[in-house]
């Protein structure tokens, strides 16, 4: 290995050529790996955006729900109003817990996608294998 590095620092590299090879294929398994991930992102947005929508939709017949039972007269129709009322608001906490699972999946998938687009990067910059 010493007379690696000689030869190394004799032809003018100051690093290892070792470490500055790249590997064939891994620039493209790297790509491959961030289109998956960048896929992946574009799935959990799409998701993310159906249930605010949905979870908009709730909150909207809750209010609706609300206006009705402030106007109804009879003890009966009350209750199953505030039993509809309770079961949307659970819907809706569900729906909030879903979202935010989903953001903080979509938080590590663009987190994890930035660090093999800096590692392509790197590659990108090192020596070709064969040159």
């Amino acid at each position: 290995m010493a007379f690696f590095d000689k030869a190394m620092k004799y032809v003018g590299l100051k690093e290892k050529v070792s470490s500055k090879i790249t590997r064939p294929g891994k620039i493209a398994n790297l790509k491959e790996k961030i289109g998956q991930l960048q896929a992946d992102i574009l799935e959990l947005e799409r998701q993310i955006r159906e249930l605010k929508s949905t979870k908009k939709e709730a909150e909207d017949i809750i209010n609706t729900l609300t206006d009705q039972f402030d106007k109804e007269k009879s003890g009966a129709n009350r209750a199953k109003i505030r039993a509809t009322i309770l079961q949307t608001a659970a819907k809706v906490k569900k729906l909030g817990h879903k979202i935010a699972a989903r953001e903080k999946n979509m938080a590590a998938k663009t987190e994890q996608a930035a660090e093999l687009e800096q590692e392509l990067a790197r590659e990108k910059k090192m020596v070709p294998a064969y040159a």
